[in-house]
């Protein structure tokens, strides 16, 4: 089998690259890992010769693993959707890759299929405190549209928090959106990731915080335990999936351990 990871060159950690190299030479899989600046697209009837890598035509992978993180751009959403245009299984597929970076398009979608989720609330800044102190409440959670690794992510502990880091915002000239979001006291510093293959869940890792930190993000820090799967977990996260991410063969999701009890 041919495989081909599409990566961004940006990311310095490479722990995930080597383990998929170790399990490819493992098992014999023919395994390449690709940069979306070494990709260039030819749209036209002649579909086969449409993706050149380094200036050269050469024949399609069998899969193509997209692993691009956050920052994911719209040339790397291009070559993901040529390759689905010429049937080659994308992991995860473009659409899922928009949904999952949007923060707030995921918990609209989450929300639309009645799945629980914190109170969120898209706002400007400077924002109305009363409004936020109203429909989310305090402590709450301000954080970036799109980001991972707990980068842009702030709690506030009340109104008076809120309102200086509204200030310092405005101040700076920030004209994007940001989210705030309900805190979720029960699972501080805590979360679950569930993992899930073709509809099923395969296994959970609790993800926990090891300096007192309500992020339990593992680059931050945090250690990763396995956690046993239970039947609750397996329909509430396959439910999940299947709204979230419909044709997402291999999906992860954050969930708050409230749920799962």
């Amino acid at each position: 089998m041919k495989t081909w990871m599409l990566a961004n060159r940006k990311t310095k950690e490479t722990y995930e690259r080597d383990r998929f190299f170790e399990e490819a030479d493992e098992l014999g899989i023919d395994f390449t890992v690709v940069y979306a600046d070494e990709v260039d697209l030819i749209v036209s009837r002649d579909d086969r010769r449409s993706i050149r890598y380094q200036n050269e035509i050469v024949s399609l992978p069998d899969v193509l693993l997209a692993r691009t993180g956050s920052a994911t751009g719209n040339y790397n959403l291009s070559v993901l959707r040529q390759f689905e245009r010429l049937n080659v299984p994308t992991l995860p597929n473009s659409d899922a890759i928009i949904a999952a970076k949007d923060k707030m398009y995921a918990n609209q979608i989450l929300a639309q299929a009645g799945l629980p989720i914190p109170k969120t609330m898209l706002t400007r800044f400077p924002s109305n405190s009363d409004l936020v102190e109203k429909q989310v409440g305090f402590p709450c959670v301000v954080k970036v549209v799109t980001g991972s690794h707990g980068a842009g992510v702030y709690l506030c502990e009340d109104k008076k928090q809120f309102n200086d880091l509204s200030e310092l915002i405005s101040a700076l000239d920030f004209k994007n959106s940001m989210i705030v979001q309900e805190y979720v006291q029960f699972s501080e510093g805590r979360d679950l990731r569930v993992i899930v293959i073709g509809g099923r869940v395969a296994g959970a890792m609790l993800r926990q915080s090891t300096d007192g930190s309500f992020k339990a993000n593992i680059s931050r820090g945090g250690k990763g335990l396995a956690y046993d799967v239970d039947e609750k977990m397996e329909q509430e996260k396959t439910r999940n999936t299947k709204s979230k991410q419909r044709r997402k063969r291999i999906t992860r999701f954050f969930c708050n351990l409230k749920d799962l009890q």
